[in-house]
C-alpha cells in the first residue's frame, strides 16, 4: 500500500511540474518504480542507524543531529546525478511537503513518546494542557 501511495504521489508531483512529454517517456522507459523511489530513504535511514550505533559505543562528543547534518552536506556534494541513486534523489527533491510530513512525523512522535520520563510528564501536564487549549 505504501509503495502505491508513494508512486501515485510522486507521479502527481511530477505531472504538476513543467516537464515535456519526452522526459516522461524516458522516465517510464527506465523503470522509475517504487524501489528506486525508496532507495534514497532506505540509504539515508541506514546511515542514520549506523551513526546512532557508533555514537552509542563511542559516546556523544558531537550531537547526533550535527553529525547527520554534516553527512547530508557531504553526500549532497558528492552524490552522482545519474544512475539509480541519482534518480532517487531527484524524485525526493520534488516531493510534496505534506507527504514528507505524513511519512516522517508519526515515527518521530512515537519515538519521542516512548522515551518520555513519566515524572517530567506529570510535572508539565497542566502547563501543556493550558498551552494546547484556547
Amino acid at each position: 500500500i505504501l509503495f502505491s501511495f508513494l508512486s501515485s504521489s510522486f507521479a502527481a508531483t511530477n505531472t504538476t511540474q513543467a516537464v515535456d512529454d519526452d522526459a516522461n517517456d524516458d522516465n517510464a522507459a527506465e523503470g522509475l518504480g517504487p524501489t528506486v523511489i525508496l532507495l534514497f530513504m532506505f540509504i539515508g535511514l541506514s546511515f542514520g542507524i549506523v551513526v546512532m550505533q557508533i555514537l552509542s559505543v563511542v559516546g556523544e562528543g558531537i550531537p547526533y543531529t550535527c553529525i547527520v547534518f554534516f553527512l547530508g552536506l557531504f553526500f549532497s556534494t558528492v552524490s552522482p546525478s545519474d544512475g539509480t541513486f541519482g534518480k532517487s534523489i531527484a524524485v525526493w527533491e520534488s516531493i510534496d511537503a505534506e507527504l514528507l510530513l505524513f511519512i516522517f512525523l508519526p515515527p518521530l512522535v512515537f519515538g519521542e513518546a516512548m522515551s518520555l520520563n513519566w515524572y517530567h510528564v506529570k510535572g508539565g501536564f497542566c502547563q501543556s494542557l493550558f498551552l494546547a487549549g484556547p
